[in-house]
């Protein structure tokens, strides 16, 4: 498969004034994952006739090597499977920038602000400045904690040591600090691999708010539940802190703290030149049980449709954003909650248009018109395989039959199907 991801990794800084100052550091990111196109199986079904209409701008499908046109009038690939060169010079004259706006480090900052933390941003996506300029940068500028966030991937992995490299040669390093799904099942691996002292481990809007009163306060670490941390030559690792239950109630991401009018021009599938995207949750976690997912938090709690509606206004209206990708692990992870997010923005009448993942157990054409209709133009499907027992080995909960009706479907009602 080839993909482009946006693999972040953020670093922030803090200082006392009067409780901290933070400083987050944004690396340049993007990652060509080069493979091969769909095996002949599959390729003989009913996917190869969807996956071969010709047309790159107006609809791109960056996955099994195949690019999806509905309108467009762009170049025809016709089931070629991409190189790494072919997909670099189509990503150039799209003008793809695929930096997205660090939703995680922006909830974090919002987090911070509201207990007397200052924050800062060193934007490396945006400036392009090397790893050195951060050694730099700490050398001429006392702060308190420094820390990094990831997902997971090689690229991340890589970057996140290099980092780590020039955190450590500082020669006033502060409290180096990293979080994210990357390092939480493993903080002891991580712990070796970059020094870091403190790992947060699963959400991070209350563990990193205790964790800074408690720096503040000079108290010992060993009570905050979600945190891993250096005592001496030994890790401690302290219990997981449950789930935010009500997450209305965490605060919107820190967006002015940011560059956002460098993090609105990336171009995504669908995206218009005149187009401003910004990413966007509508809830967290998942409904279904994929045995490959990276995601180890259990449940799924969504978002009330108003505080979306309201979120997405603001973005509108301050930051000029005029279309959303809601970067959720699935916002189809039930019919209702679908229809109650498309029916808030139907009311609103934001005059906005989005993306969103999907589930193709869902994608009845009734439901799928109502998206459209809500302004929805590309949704992203998890297929991973065309093979029944594949899929049950996986606990997708799909059957090759699905995946075409569901994909048919959704070309019908003219939203543009992204195939994983």
């Amino acid at each position: 498969m080839i993909s482009v991801a946006n693999l972040f990794s953020t670093l922030f800084h803090l200082s006392r004034r009067p409780l901290a100052r933070l400083l987050v550091a944004l690396p340049l990111a993007l990652s060509l994952l080069s493979g091969s196109a769909l095996e002949a199986a599959a390729a003989a079904s009913r996917i190869k006739d969807i996956a071969s209409v010709e047309g790159i701008r107006d609809n791109l499908l960056v996955g099994y090597g195949l690019v999806v046109g509905l309108n467009g009038t762009g170049d025809s690939l016709r089931n070629s499977p991409f190189t790494k060169q072919s997909l670099e010079a189509m990503l150039e004259r799209l003008g793809v920038n695929t930096h997205l706006f660090p939703m995680g480090l922006g909830y974090i900052a919002s987090a911070l602000e509201k207990t007397g933390v200052e924050i800062e941003v060193w934007c490396q996506d945006m400036h392009h400045w090397p790893d050195a300029d951060l050694t730099r940068h700490l050398d001429e500028n006392r702060y308190d904690v420094v820390g990094i966030s990831l997902i997971a991937g090689y690229y991340q992995y890589r970057k996140l040591l290099s980092l780590s490299e020039a955190i450590n040669r500082s020669r006033q390093r502060p409290l180096y600090v990293i979080g994210g799904y990357g390092p939480t099942p493993e903080p002891e691996f991580f712990m070796a691999k970059t020094g870091a002292d403190v790992i947060v481990m699963g959400e991070g809007e209350k563990t990193v708010v205790e964790l800074m009163q408690a720096l503040a306060a000079k108290r010992p670490l060993l009570g905050i539940p979600g945190l891993a941390f250096r005592e001496g030559n030994e890790v401690v690792i302290n219990p997981r802190r449950p789930l935010i239950a009500d997450i209305d109630s965490i605060a919107w991401p820190a967006y002015e703290r940011f560059p956002i009018d460098y993090y609105r021009l990336v171009r995504m599938p669908r995206v218009v030149d005149e187009d401003f995207v910004m990413p966007l949750m509508s809830g967290r976690g998942c409904t279904f049980r994929c045995t490959f997912c990276y995601r180890m938090d259990p449940g799924y709690r969504p978002r009330d449709p108003d505080d979306i509606v309201e979120e997405i206004r603001y973005l509108k209206r301050d930051f000029g954003i005029t279309f959303i990708s809601f970067q959720d692990d699935l916002l189809m992870a039930s019919v209702e909650q679908t229809e109650a997010i498309c029916q808030a923005l139907l009311k609103a009448d934001l005059g906005i248009t989005w993306n969103c993942n999907g589930r193709l157990n869902y994608t009845t054409p009734q439901l799928l018109r109502l998206m459209r209709d809500a302004g929805c133009v590309y949704i992203n499907y998890g297929i991973e395989s065309l093979d029944e027992e594949v899929l049950k080995g996986m606990k997708k909960g799909l059957r090759p039959e699905m995946v075409v009706k569901g994909v048919e479907a959704t070309l019908e009602v003219g939203i543009s199907p992204g195939l994983n």
